[in-house]
C-alpha cells in the first residue's frame, strides 16, 4: 500500500515538473541587429498610431518595450551610418536589463506596468555619447507604412495582466507569463467566442487574483504551492502550440477539450486517488 501511494505521489510531481523543464529559469535575453531592423520597420506605425496601440498590437513583448525606449532615446536620431544597427543593438541590451529589473521589482509589490522603462522611469536612463555621422537618405521607411493604417479592435478587459502568474514567477516578463499573454492575445482574442470567454473569465479572475498574488508575495511556501498548482494548466495550454485555430467552431471545440482536460487533472485524478486509497484502507484495515 505504501509503495503504491508513494509511486502515485512521485508520478504526480513528475508530471508537475514538466513546465520547469520546458520553460526553465528566466532566460538570458538579448536583442540582435535583426531586431533593430524590426524596430526601424515599425517605427512609422509607432509615430502614427501611438505607444498604446504599438504595445497592444505587439502583445507587450520585451522587444516592443525596448523599441519604445529606443524611440525616446537620443540615440535613435543620432545613430547613423553603416554601424547604426550595431549601436542600437548595444544600447538595447541596456534597456533589456532595465526592463527585467523593473518587472522583478514590480512583481514584488503587485504592479503590472508594461510601459517602456525609458518612458516610465526616464530618471534611470543614462545618457549616451555617440559620434554623430551624416544620415543616409531619409524617407526610406515611409514605404513601410500601409495606405490604410491597421486598426486594433477594442477588446473588453477587466484588470491588467496575469497577476497570479506574475507573482508566482517573480516577473511579468518571465517565460511562463509571456506564454499565457501570447495565448490570450494570439489565440483567444482572435475569435468572438474566445473574447466572450475572456470577458467572463476576467470578471471572476480579478475578484480573487489580487488577493492570491498578495499572499504569494507574503509567503514563499504558499507561492511554491501555487506554482505547483498552476503547472497542469501550463501543460494543457501548451497543446495550443500544435493547433491553428481559424474558426469559431475550432475555438469552441479545442476550448471545450482543454477545459475538460483541466477538470480531469484538477478534480478527476485526485478524486480517483482518494477513492483508491479508501478502498485499500478498507481491505487492509
Amino acid at each position: 500500500m505504501r509503495i503504491d501511494f508513494f509511486f502515485t505521489i512521485l508520478l504526480i510531481f513528475g508530471l508537475f515538473s514538466i513546465p520547469y523543464l520546458t520553460f526553465g529559469e528566466f532566460p538570458a535575453y538579448e536583442l540582435t541587429e535583426n531586431d533593430m531592423e524590426w524596430c526601424d520597420e515599425v517605427f512609422p506605425l509607432y509615430e502614427k498610431l501611438g505607444l498604446q496601440w504599438f504595445l497592444e498590437n505587439h502583445h507587450y513583448s520585451i522587444k516592443a518595450r525596448v523599441c519604445g525606449s529606443l524611440y525616446e532615446d537620443p540615440i535613435w536620431e543620432e545613430a547613423a551610418g553603416e554601424d547604426r544597427l550595431k549601436k542600437l543593438q548595444v544600447r538595447s541590451n541596456y534597456y533589456v536589463e532595465l526592463e527585467i529589473k523593473e518587472s522583478e521589482e514590480e512583481a514584488k509589490v503587485g504592479i503590472d506596468d508594461p510601459t517602456p522603462v525609458a518612458i516610465s522611469q526616464p530618471e534611470v536612463v543614462d545618457s549616451v555619447e555617440l559620434v554623430v555621422e551624416p544620415k543616409e537618405s531619409e524617407g526610406k521607411m515611409e514605404e513601410t507604412i500601409p495606405e490604410e493604417l491597421p486598426q486594433k479592435e477594442e477588446v473588453p478587459k477587466n484588470g491588467g495582466g496575469c497577476l497570479i502568474a506574475t507573482a508566482t514567477f517573480d516577473s511579468e516578463l518571465a517565460p511562463q507569463v509571456q506564454f499565457l499573454r501570447e495565448i490570450r492575445e494570439n489565440v483567444l482574442y482572435n475569435t468572438n467566442s474566445g473574447k466572450s470567454f475572456m470577458v467572463g473569465f476576467n470578471q471572476i479572475y480579478y475578484l480573487f487574483s489580487p488577493t492570491i498574488a498578495d499572499w504569494e508575495r507574503e509567503n514563499s511556501t504558499f507561492k511554491e504551492f501555487v506554482k505547483i498548482t498552476i503547472t497542469p494548466l501550463l501543460i494543457s495550454l501548451g497543446i495550443l502550440d500544435y493547433f491553428e485555430i481559424n474558426s469559431e467552431a475550432e475555438m469552441i471545440g479545442i476550448g471545450t477539450a482543454l477545459i475538460s482536460l483541466n477538470v480531469v487533472m484538477y478534480f478527476g485524478i485526485p478524486t480517483l486517488i482518494a477513492i483508491k486509497r479508501k478502498k485499500i484502507r478498507k481491505l487492509f484495515f
